[in-house]
């Protein structure tokens, strides 16, 4: 079935129209938690545009343009996706200046 403006549609369309920001939590595939799924806050967004087009079922979905507001910390999700990689493969992950593999600069055995 074709969505409607009503619901969560109708709120973000309210939302979009009244100038409100919202809030986004994202909801990410993770092997370590209970339910294999955790939700992260990405922070404050603004919505800047909406459009009714036709999704990849045939049916038609109501889609919202966010974007987000400035001056905020790190997104939740890019935090833990740097984590991830960095438990999984600390060589290739790791950011310039964040992460030294020897600290003494060889004046240490390690």
């Amino acid at each position: 079935n074709h969505q409607k403006l009503e619901g969560g549609n109708l709120a973000l369309e309210r939302s979009m129209h009244y100038g409100i920001e919202i809030r986004v939590i994202r909801g990410l595939k993770y092997e370590g938690s209970l339910t294999t799924k955790i939700y992260v806050y990405d922070g404050l967004y603004r919505i800047v545009e909406s459009w009714f087009d036709v999704g990849k079922s045939g049916f038609g979905v109501y889609k919202f343009k966010l974007v987000r507001i400035d001056g905020q910390p790190e997104m939740g999700s890019t935090l833990l996706k740097l984590a991830r990689c960095l438990r999984t493969t600390p060589l290739q992950a790791r950011p310039m200046g964040y992460l030294s593999l020897d600290l003494s600069m060889k004046k240490e055995n390690v």
